[in-house]
């Protein structure tokens, strides 16, 4: 393939993000129903979308996948965290109930971790929603406690500890894991985390899981051959002027 274009085979829609937000967008006009997240949101600073979050969030809120080319900055944490709790709350806004977790958000760095994590605690606040993070350079044992304890729906962490905790011990339960995100997808993929996504990737039970792919680059050859690899379909955003037009 030139390096001008891209295979595109698995793509359902491509959606070019513009650099400016449309006027009057909301983001309950975007799909996001639970007064407790839009609460959130605005608890997070955004009073209107972002215009990646303009596109990701209802391209992303009824359960289907997606890669997301987006810049640092552009509000792409909240974009995928959003339809994700808005999911977990169903339409009726209520918190989801007890059990394994439900949503994974996968990071190349304990730094980034913290920083997700940040966010998604002050998304949730007043949601019932509960979380965890599971990083490389903690422990280990108090990590599973946590998970025992807490009963998180949502946990943030990096490609070596979780799996080590899901793969090698048996602690962390993928299967039950109905959204995935794998942010900064391309460093996610390079050593020495490509392995452990990789074994990540395979537990889950993917034909009951929406997959998201994000990422400055994720536009890129190797990010979408691995989404061809685990999603059935997707959805490709790309922000205006970083898109690469087939001929």
């Amino acid at each position: 393939v030139d390096e001008g274009e891209l295979d595109l085979s698995g793509v359902s829609e491509r959606v070019l993000i513009p650099m400016r937000g449309t006027a009057g967008a909301t983001f309950r006009g975007g799909g996001v129903s639970a007064e407790s997240l839009i609460d959130g949101i605005k608890k997070l600073g955004f009073k209107v979308p972002t215009p990646v979050q303009e596109k990701a969030v209802p391209a992303l809120v009824g359960g289907g996948s997606g890669v997301i080319n987006a810049f640092t900055g552009s509000g792409k944490t909240a974009a995928y965290l959003i339809p994700v709790v808005q999911q977990l709350l169903g339409d009726d806004g209520g918190p989801p109930g007890n059990g394994p977790p439900r949503a994974l958000v996968v990071v190349p760095s304990r730094e980034l971790a913290i920083q997700v994590l940040r966010q998604a605690e002050a998304l949730c606040v007043g949601t019932g929603v509960r979380l965890s993070q599971m990083i490389g350079g903690a422990n280990p044992t108090r990590q599973v406690q946590d998970l025992r304890r807490k009963k998180p729906h949502v946990v943030v962490g990096t490609p070596g500890r979780l799996a080590e905790l899901a793969v090698d011990a048996g602690k962390l339960r993928l299967s039950a894991v109905r959204h995935c995100v794998v942010d900064e997808v391309d460093q996610c993929l390079a050593p020495p985390y490509g392995d452990d996504l990789g074994d990540i990737l395979k537990a889950l039970n993917k034909k009951d899981c929406q997959i998201i792919f994000a990422s400055a680059t994720g536009g890129s050859a190797p990010v979408l051959s691995l989404a061809r690899r685990v999603m059935r379909e997707f959805v490709l955003l790309e922000m205006e002027g970083r898109a690469r037009l087939p001929p």
